[in-house]
């Protein structure tokens, strides 16, 4: 008998856990609040061009997240991004032609429901129900929630004890802003890493990454204590504040864009993890899995996908 699991979440710990599920010939249906796939793999497309503007670049440590990543190279999902200025060995991938172009192959020919945010799970006597905002949207065999610590400890804290050791997990905010030039600015280099009091804890040039075309695009990232200091500001004001801490880095020009925007993460990036590689409860019937659970970096999702879903191929074998 096939047994359906639903995923609540289709960033990269989503996407890992349903290919690892398919493959192992489970029925997977992913659920995402968003319009797209790739949670914070994500990539805002515009009239003025498009602009990574969650996680910036990928490294793998692991054999099965490096073996991914050779894959989705091959299949011109993803390329190594060399930016002038990088003083790591380690390389650093992106996706094609966009961050969220790493997840999508990985979600190929499983069912996604875009535009639907879980709000409750039920544990009942013939499944796990799922109740979205308009109402139930399924009873499934098993469920995996995939969001970011707090969001995952809203929907699954009251199913079983167990689970209140998500609360341990301390996550940090971060606000992006992006930014499109009329030209080339010539003083920006392609990449600038800067300290977590700093509005340019990191900026990036979008056109210096492999398959990006166009406009001049632009990536800042706050740091994290500045991004919590200034978390309840609104967009178009913290906007402003990076255009000027720009112009102040880079000159007049670079604080004159064509186009800007500023976009909240609330939950950008992991500075405890929870120490599990997922958390289980409900007799098994109900996961809860991501970077949250072992670390700040996106291979953290992946593992801790693989990980969660190799407990239900088990289990359900």
């Amino acid at each position: 008998m096939t047994h359906h699991v639903a995923i609540i979440g289709a960033g990269l710990a989503g996407a890992s856990s349903a290919r690892a599920l398919s493959r192992a010939g489970a029925r997977v249906t992913v659920f995402e609040k968003s319009g797209g796939t790739g949670g914070r793999l994500s990539t805002r497309r515009t009239d003025h061009g498009s602009f990574d503007h969650g996680a910036q670049y990928l490294t793998a440590h692991s054999v099965g997240f490096g073996e991914t990543l050779a894959e989705l190279t091959r299949a011109g999902a993803a390329g190594e991004w060399a930016p002038a200025g990088k003083d790591r060995e380690t390389a650093w991938y992106v996706g094609v032609p966009g961050m969220s172009g790493l997840v999508k192959p990985l979600l190929h020919g499983i069912e996604v429901r875009p535009r639907c945010r879980i709000r409750a799970i039920r544990v009942e006597r013939d499944g796990v129900r799922l109740i979205a905002e308009g109402g139930p949207v399924g009873v499934f065999d098993r469920a995996i929630v995939t969001a970011p610590a707090p969001q995952a400890l809203d929907l699954v804290g009251e199913l079983d004890l167990g689970f209140g050791a998500i609360s341990e997990a301390v996550m940090a905010p971060c606000w992006a802003a992006m930014f499109a030039y009329r030209k080339r600015i010539g003083a920006l280099p392609d990449m600038v890493r800067g300290d977590d009091a700093s509005p340019l804890g990191w900026m990036a040039r979008n056109g210096s990454k492999p398959g990006r075309y166009g406009a001049e695009t632009v990536v800042v990232h706050a740091g994290a204590a500045w991004s919590a200091d200034h978390l309840a500001e609104e967009a178009d004001a913290v906007h402003g504040l990076l255009a000027t801490a720009m112009a102040e880095r880079f000159g007049d020009d670079a604080g004159d864009p064509e186009f800007g925007v500023a976009h909240r993460w609330r939950y950008a990036r992991v500075d405890r993890p929870a120490g599990l590689p997922f958390f289980s409860g409900c007799d098994g019937r109900v996961l809860a899995c991501g970077d949250w659970c072992l670390g700040g970096r996106a291979e953290a999702a992946f593992d801790s996908g693989q990980a969660a879903a190799q407990r239900l191929i088990e289990e359900l074998a």
